[in-house]
């Protein structure tokens, strides 16, 4: 286990990671997907001074806060139906585990976040060491609801959990800090499950998909192409998905300033840790992710959940120093 951690280090690890992202993915010409959340912002800041300093990029935002920060900082805004499909996508994530399966949906925007990520040819997960778990489910996994429907889908879900070996987990709708309901951009409710260690993410959120009345759950598992790390010491990891099929894990810049103990994820303490579940394997510190190298078939745009192009997905220069 980590060390409780102040809030400098938290934003110096946020930072590190959004950063990472940025030097190692962004590049002139691209349309990109602007996730949401504290990272993700940290991202969007940055990209706004690339921008200011002539980047030409073309954005979506998958949330009404990321696209009024956007706007702040200079950054070229179009809806997400316009510009896609993406070539990009950098978003954060509440949790995530060592085979880039994650949960989000702490800000109540992952039914746009999956949107943008179905459209992009690549998806960037950039997130601080605390998100780093063995198993996902120690954030409740949210659920967003449409109002109307929001009794009877509550009653399908607990259905669905009970028949999973969650039964009795808590279910609860968010609210906000005066006790009124959380409404997300898309004017629903979410409710989040608590439902602790999840052993088969997969199955679980198959399940989910088919709840009528269920817009979004916050399983996130075939999305990421890429997972940056960012740590308290303003170091960055840079782990990439060499395939979809066999889950293989590459770590690159392990001795180049990047911080290099435990492979990126953190065994909180079930007895199938996360360190040594993965095959991974160090790549070294050459010259950054190339835009047409190595890119999981951009003009190939996932039709479905997950669906991707197979081809060309070892990318083979890449670089993952401190910032």
């Amino acid at each position: 286990m980590t060390s409780p951690r102040g809030g400098d280090a938290v934003a110096r690890a946020k930072r590190a990671a959004a950063l990472g992202a940025l030097d190692a993915f962004v590049r002139p010409g691209m349309r990109l997907g602007l996730g949401s959340g504290s990272t993700a912002a940290l991202f969007i800041e940055a990209l706004g001074a690339r921008v200011a300093a002539g980047l030409d990029v073309s954005c979506a935002a998958t949330s009404a806060a990321s696209a009024a920060l956007a706007e702040r900082v200079g950054v070229a805004l179009f809806s997400l139906e316009s510009l896609a499909p993406l070539d990009l996508t950098v978003d954060g994530a509440d949790e995530v585990d060592s085979e880039f399966r994650a949960i989000k949906g702490g800000g109540g925007c992952h039914l746009r976040e999956k949107e943008a990520a179905r459209c992009s040819a690549r998806v960037v997960l950039a997130v601080d060491e605390s998100k780093l778990v063995a198993r996902l489910g120690r954030f409740p996994l949210p659920l967003e609801v449409a109002p109307r429907d929001f009794a009877a889908t509550a009653e399908r879900l607990r259905g669905v959990f009970d028949g999973s070996g969650f039964g009795g987990a808590a279910l609860e709708r968010r609210a906000r800090a005066d006790g009124s309901p959380f409404i997300t951009d898309g004017g629903n409710f979410i409710l989040d499950a608590a439902l602790g260690a999840v052993s088969d993410p997969a199955a679980l959120a198959a399940r989910l998909d088919g709840v009528e009345g269920l817009l979004a759950h916050g399983f996130f598992i075939d999305e990421a192409d890429a997972l940056v790390v960012g740590y308290e010491t303003g170091e960055h990891r840079l782990l990439l998905r060499d395939n979809r099929d066999n889950k293989s894990v590459r770590d690159d810049g392990d001795n180049k300033g990047v911080r290099g103990n435990n492979k990126g994820v953190r065994d909180d303490g079930d007895n199938e840790g996360a360190r040594g579940r993965q095959s991974v394997r160090n790549v070294g510190d050459n010259k950054g992710v190339g835009d047409d190298e190595g890119a999981r078939g951009r003009q190939s745009v996932r039709e479905g959940r997950g669906d991707r192009d197979n081809e060309g997905a070892r990318v083979s220069e890449v670089a993952a120093g401190a910032n």
